[in-house]
């Protein structure tokens, strides 16, 4: 009998995969005493249809704030459990996930996109900060997309060197963004 659940449980671990896939893109503000993080995350043609379907929503003009509120509470509300699929650390240090601000949903080109911004509260004008998104249940596959990423700052004299690579989180490859202040 235990040979039977082992092989089980192998061969369900074994077909584990994303049935979600998820464009990321972050824009981010380094100001004095403050770091700013726009997160757009866009979901796949398949699921947007599936989720638009669900939201009532046929077309951008069905948006109203009556939605948008009502898919933050349903939908979205419910991953701050996970820290809203997102990881942020300051010099290998973790930095604790805020209640994201401005909810916002779009659809372009039959896609579905939630837009946030989270406000963690570092100074991140000295040293290394990543950000990340990252799925433990690995649901979703959340992959940055380079082109559609950008970091500023309105610190006179500071420099920002942007890199996107491959870490290892949890026994998974995960995309981080990583963001290195200098003067």
């Amino acid at each position: 009998m235990r040979i039977f659940i082992f092989i089980c449980l192998v061969a369900t671990l074994s077909i584990a995969h994303p049935h979600v896939f998820v464009d990321v893109s972050y824009n981010v503000m380094i100001k004095k005493n403050a770091t700013k993080i726009d997160v757009s995350w866009t979901f796949d043609e398949m699921n947007s249809q599936m989720l638009l379907f669900d939201f009532g929503i046929m077309r951008s003009q069905d948006i109203t704030q009556k939605k948008i509120d009502s898919i933050k509470k349903e939908y979205f509300q419910p991953l701050k459990e996970f820290d809203f699929y997102t990881f942020v650390s300051l010099d290998e240090k973790p930095v604790s996930i805020p209640q994201p601000q401005n909810f916002l949903v779009s659809v372009d080109n039959n896609r579905l996109t939630y837009h946030f911004t989270l406000m963690p509260k570092i100074d991140a004008t000295k040293g290394e900060l990543k950000i990340g998104s990252f799925d433990a249940e690995n649901l979703l596959a959340l992959d940055i997309i380079s082109d559609k990423t950008d970091v500023s700052t309105t610190v006179e004299n500071l420099h920002l060197d942007k890199q996107i690579t491959f870490e290892d989180k949890d026994d998974f490859v995960v995309d981080v963004l990583i963001i290195r202040a200098k003067r």
